[in-house]
């Protein structure tokens, strides 16, 4: 029921496999080739390859470039590749406009892209996997994003998902405030004012019955993760939101679900939408700051699907997003895969048996024990009453057997936790 860390590094290469495949030798690439650029779109994968959809982005080729990047030292075609996905990502409209009529991104999506501030955010996420070993500027590109999420900024504290909301509170939102948290951290900036405020979001909104869980998961990850100073100056209560949502949401790991967000643009023309495998990003957490919660059947069996299904598929697929095989969900796989593989290992021998006791507690917290434990107590309470009813008794050894019987019963209405 766990899976095991051969197999997590499979899938790895598997996801590094497939990017810089798709980026090679995609048809959103070959239009690219005398431009020395290539670029990636919301799919990979070779079903994808087979079909006539032309499809290139933002969201894919950061998706790729943070994948291809961190694979240089052990790819010699992800090194030749990483250079021109940063070109596609540097010279985004002048590459579209000069493609032949229809092949190429229409130039307002390509304004509206550059306005987004998940996807400005998500490129800077990318380009902090590009090291000094590779012999191109990227500072231009950097200052550039670094520039938009600044300006964009609204009142020092959180981000709208779209430029022009700059003077209005209400506008910020979790999503874009966890992304551009992520980017500008990576890329060493300060961002711990952001970061207090979106700590400070998390907590109101994990009291509230409304608010979105995927999106707290999210903030979450990115507070755990963007910045190690900030995250052992805030352990404690970054721990205890995480057990929290896991509590919440554990049940839930048994399915194959992400969260389809669906946003605006500043003047409301225009519907968006951005997948959050708020999955993923749990197991990455409750990996790093729960040992015990790591071990659970829940969590061992859903990573232990995600892994075998990667390897066995080229790549996972949430059949309730399609058929195809996601970018951006597989780069955030290939992510989590590197932080679980990466982790700590000097308490992995305790995994084995922790996960073992909990699979114990689970089956005892089952249909199979608690229907027949609810049968037994009834029938033995009935027993225990029966003579009361019948005929005159001493009632004095009744009180302890009925409490005794009437707390099985109640045990065996236990959630399986």
């Amino acid at each position: 029921m766990m899976t095991n860390r051969e197999s997590v590094q499979e899938a790895r290469s598997i996801l590094a496999k497939e990017f810089v495949y798709q980026c090679n030798h995609g048809n959103q690439s070959k239009v690219l080739e005398e431009q020395a650029a290539a670029a990636c779109g919301q799919f990979i994968g070779p079903r994808i390859r087979s079909s006539v959809i032309l499809q290139r982005g933002i969201h894919g080729t950061a998706a790729a470039l943070r994948v291809v990047a961190s694979e240089h030292t052990i790819r010699k075609d992800a090194n030749e590749l990483v250079p021109k996905l940063v070109n596609y990502l540097s010279n985004r409209e002048s590459l579209e406009n000069n493609l032949p009529d229809r092949s190429g991104t229409r130039p307002e999506k390509v304004g509206r892209d550059d306005n987004n501030v998940v996807k400005v955010s998500e490129c800077l996420i990318s380009l902090s996997y590009v090291n000094h070993s590779f012999d191109i500027d990227i500072i231009p590109l950097k200052e550039r994003y670094i520039d938009f999420l600044e300006n964009t900024l609204v009142e020092n504290s959180g981000w709208p998902y779209f430029s022009g909301f700059n003077d209005d509170i209400t506008s910020i939102d979790i999503v874009p405030t966890a992304f551009a948290i992520m980017a500008l951290s990576l890329n060493k900036k300060d961002a711990s004012e952001q970061a207090d405020y979106l700590r400070r979001m998390v907590n109101e909104g994990i009291s509230d019955p409304n608010t979105n869980l995927s999106k707290l998961v999210l903030a979450v990850y990115s507070l755990v993760f963007s910045d190690d100073s900030y995250y052992s100056q805030h352990r404690r209560e970054l721990n205890n939101l995480a057990v929290s949502l896991y509590k919440r949401l554990s049940a839930l790991l048994d399915y194959d679900i992400e969260q389809n967000i669906e946003y605006y643009n500043s003047d409301g023309t225009k519907t968006s939408y951005i997948r959050i495998p708020w999955q993923l990003y749990l197991i990455a957490i409750i990996n790093k700051v729960d040992f015990y919660r790591w071990s659970s059947l829940a969590i061992q069996s859903r990573i232990k699907h995600i892994v075998e299904n990667t390897i066995s598929s080229n790549g996972f697929i949430y059949k309730s997003s399609g058929d195809y095989v996601a970018s951006r969900t597989n780069a955030i796989l290939y992510e989590v895969l590197n932080r679980i593989d990466n982790n700590d290992k000097s308490f992995m021998f305790l995994i084995q048996p922790l996960h073992w006791l909990d699979v114990v507690r689970r089956f005892l917290q089952s249909k199979w024990i608690r229907i027949p434990s609810f049968l037994a107590s009834s029938i033995f309470i009935c027993y225990i009453l029966w003579p009361y009813f019948t005929q005159p008794i001493d009632t004095t050894p009744l009180g302890a057997n009925l409490v005794v019987s009437i707390l099985l019963l109640l045990l065996s209405f236990g959630k399986p936790r």
